[in-house]
Protein backbone atom coordinates (compact mmCIF):
# COMPACT_ATOMS: atom_id res chain seq x y z
CA UNK A 1 0.00 0.00 0.00
CA UNK A 2 1.22 3.47 -0.91
CA UNK A 3 -0.04 6.59 0.82
CA UNK A 4 0.51 9.86 -0.78
CA UNK A 5 -1.17 12.66 1.52
CA UNK A 6 -2.05 15.65 -0.52
CA UNK A 7 -1.26 14.23 -4.27
CA UNK A 8 -1.87 17.88 -5.49
CA UNK A 9 1.32 18.97 -3.81
CA UNK A 10 3.20 16.93 -6.43
CA UNK A 11 5.37 18.89 -9.03
CA UNK A 12 4.79 17.96 -12.56
CA UNK A 13 8.38 15.86 -12.42
CA UNK A 14 6.38 13.89 -9.55
CA UNK A 15 3.45 13.54 -10.75
CA UNK A 16 4.57 12.12 -14.02
CA UNK A 17 7.03 9.64 -12.36
CA UNK A 18 3.81 8.66 -10.20
CA UNK A 19 1.94 8.33 -13.87
CA UNK A 20 4.21 6.19 -15.27
CA UNK A 21 3.91 3.57 -11.80
CA UNK A 22 0.38 3.94 -12.04
CA UNK A 23 0.41 2.62 -15.22
CA UNK A 24 2.47 0.13 -14.52
CA UNK A 25 1.99 -0.91 -11.22
CA UNK A 26 3.89 -3.22 -8.89
CA UNK A 27 1.91 -6.52 -8.37
CA UNK A 28 -0.24 -6.86 -5.13
CA UNK A 29 0.17 -2.91 -4.55
CA UNK A 30 -2.44 -0.05 -3.71
CA UNK A 31 -1.95 3.25 -4.48
CA UNK A 32 -4.27 6.23 -2.32
CA UNK A 33 -4.53 9.22 -3.02
CA UNK A 34 -5.89 12.15 -0.93
CA UNK A 35 -6.43 15.42 -2.09
CA UNK A 36 -9.05 17.87 -0.93
CA UNK A 37 -9.13 19.58 -4.26
CA UNK A 38 -9.18 16.38 -7.19
CA UNK A 39 -9.68 18.96 -9.78
CA UNK A 40 -5.78 20.28 -8.91
CA UNK A 41 -4.75 16.84 -9.69
CA UNK A 42 -3.14 16.21 -13.13
CA UNK A 43 -5.85 15.24 -15.72
CA UNK A 44 -3.91 12.59 -16.44
CA UNK A 45 -3.89 11.50 -12.96
CA UNK A 46 -7.01 11.69 -12.10
CA UNK A 47 -7.67 9.70 -14.81
CA UNK A 48 -6.27 6.72 -13.69
CA UNK A 49 -7.93 6.71 -10.24
CA UNK A 50 -11.31 6.00 -8.49
CA UNK A 51 -12.50 8.97 -6.77
CA UNK A 52 -13.97 8.03 -3.32
CA UNK A 53 -15.68 10.61 -1.42
CA UNK A 54 -14.71 9.98 2.51
CA UNK A 55 -17.19 12.68 4.42
CA UNK A 56 -16.34 12.99 7.70
CA UNK A 57 -18.20 11.27 10.53
CA UNK A 58 -21.06 12.97 12.67
CA UNK A 59 -20.19 15.40 14.71
CA UNK A 60 -21.17 12.70 18.25
CA UNK A 61 -18.87 10.10 16.85
CA UNK A 62 -16.29 12.58 15.98
CA UNK A 63 -16.48 14.15 19.78
CA UNK A 64 -16.35 10.77 21.41
CA UNK A 65 -13.45 10.01 19.36
CA UNK A 66 -11.54 13.18 20.40
CA UNK A 67 -12.75 13.00 24.05
CA UNK A 68 -10.69 9.66 24.08
CA UNK A 69 -7.51 11.10 22.99
CA UNK A 70 -7.32 13.99 24.20
CA UNK A 71 -8.28 16.16 28.07
CA UNK A 72 -10.22 19.40 27.20
CA UNK A 73 -12.93 21.01 27.88
CA UNK A 74 -15.63 19.57 25.77
CA UNK A 75 -16.40 23.27 24.18
CA UNK A 76 -12.67 23.17 22.96
CA UNK A 77 -12.90 20.06 21.30
CA UNK A 78 -16.33 20.92 19.29
CA UNK A 79 -14.49 24.07 18.42
CA UNK A 80 -11.98 23.03 17.18
CA UNK A 81 -13.99 19.81 15.18
CA UNK A 82 -15.94 22.81 13.80
CA UNK A 83 -13.16 25.10 12.57
CA UNK A 84 -11.51 21.75 10.94
CA UNK A 85 -15.30 20.77 9.17
CA UNK A 86 -15.85 18.23 11.61
CA UNK A 87 -12.54 16.04 10.36
CA UNK A 88 -11.47 14.88 14.01
CA UNK A 89 -7.46 14.33 13.07
CA UNK A 90 -7.43 17.44 11.93
CA UNK A 91 -9.09 19.22 14.97
CA UNK A 92 -7.18 16.50 16.88
CA UNK A 93 -3.62 18.19 15.41
CA UNK A 94 -5.42 21.95 15.76
CA UNK A 95 -5.80 21.23 19.89
CA UNK A 96 -2.33 19.97 20.27
CA UNK A 97 0.48 22.83 22.03
CA UNK A 98 1.34 25.42 20.93
CA UNK A 99 -0.51 25.71 17.89
CA UNK A 100 -4.17 25.98 19.93
CA UNK A 101 -2.63 27.69 22.93
CA UNK A 102 -1.63 30.69 19.86
CA UNK A 103 -5.24 30.60 18.66
CA UNK A 104 -6.84 30.78 21.81
CA UNK A 105 -4.45 34.06 22.40
CA UNK A 106 -5.23 35.15 19.36
CA UNK A 107 -9.11 34.84 19.16
CA UNK A 108 -9.15 36.73 23.09
CA UNK A 109 -6.92 39.75 21.83
CA UNK A 110 -9.75 39.61 18.68
CA UNK A 111 -12.43 39.64 21.20
CA UNK A 112 -11.09 41.80 23.71
CA UNK A 113 -8.60 44.10 22.03
CA UNK A 114 -7.43 46.45 25.29
CA UNK A 115 -6.78 43.54 26.99
CA UNK A 116 -3.35 41.98 27.27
Amino acid sequence: MVWISDAALLTDAAANALLKTLEEPPENTWFFLACEEPARLLTTLRSRCRLHHLAPPSEPYALAWLEREVSLPQESLLTALRLCASAPAAALELLQEPLWTARSSCVRRWRYPGER
